[in-house]
């Protein structure tokens, strides 16, 4: 018997060759009336490349095993599997509501991914399981949760997708208007510099500084009150600038 499959199972021989050293894809094996069904567990958040194998098998009577043990008995076995995927995938619901920065889609989308492969293989698995042995009632259930898993893990990638499009939509128009902003104020600078720039050059290169009587005339008046009208004209250039826009949140 296969080192992954449980001891004391009374599988035919022709299904214990057919299982090798790794659990391999999703899948039934019968053979003489048995159904060795393998299915992967939840995927491992870190590695998402390994799979845990579990097991279920019916035999010729009927009567069902599982393993590991902790998912029920009989065929509800089944059920309690794919419990363990749906409380997963309303965990990842749940973060969809919350969700607003690209980072929360990008998490989102990277670890529900492996889940909704499982998911879709898992339903395919159980919906030829249900095929082949015929309706039974717990079969039925397991394959219809699953379905309701399957269509939830589906609807939470694809809202996470759209968020994540919407969120680099938002960015790219969003540096679009601080780019245009950047561009006028630029503008209006250059023109400033291009009015102001050649008279404060050629008076600092040449010294000139004329004696018009300005210099002692209503002294200190005059000083302060070019100054502040210098400090005006600056504040009304100020304020005429274009104001940045506000980042979307």
């Amino acid at each position: 018997m296969s080192n992954l499959l449980p001891t004391g199972w009374n599988l035919p021989e022709s299904i214990q060759r057919r299982v090798g050293k790794t659990a391999g894809k999703q899948r039934i094996i019968a053979e003489e009336g048995h159904f060795l069904v393998i299915l992967h567990g939840l995927p491992d958040a870190k590695n998402h490349v390994s799979r845990t194998a579990h097991f279920f098998h019916r035999d010729p009577t009927g009567a069902w095993q599982s393993f590991p043990k902790d998912f029920g008995r009989g065929a509800a076995a089944l059920r309690g599997h794919v419990e363990r995927f749906h409380d997963v995938v309303e965990t990842f619901d749940d973060r969809l509501e919350v969700a607003s920065t690209a980072d929360d889609w990008f998490a989102l989308l990277r670890e529900i991914g492996p889940v909704l492969r499982t998911t879709k293989n898992l339903m395919k698995v159980l919906e030829d399981l249900r095929t082949a042995v015929g309706p039974e009632p717990d079969l039925i259930a397991a394959r219809d949760r699953a379905a309701d898993v399957e269509r939830t893990a589906e609807l939470v990638h694809q809202w996470a997708s759209q968020g994540l499009d919407y969120s680099i939509a938002r960015s790219n128009e969003e540096q679009a208007k601080l780019s245009d902003f950047i561009s006028r104020s630029s503008h209006r600078l250059n023109m400033l510099a291009a009015l102001t720039l050649p008279l404060t050059a050629v008076g600092s290169f040449f010294g000139v500084n004329l004696a018009s009587g300005i210099e002692t005339s209503l002294a200190p008046s005059l000083f302060w009150g070019i100054g502040t009208a210098s400090l005006a004209i600056g504040l009304a250039i100020r304020v005429s600038m274009p104001v940045p826009p506000e980042p979307s949140r």
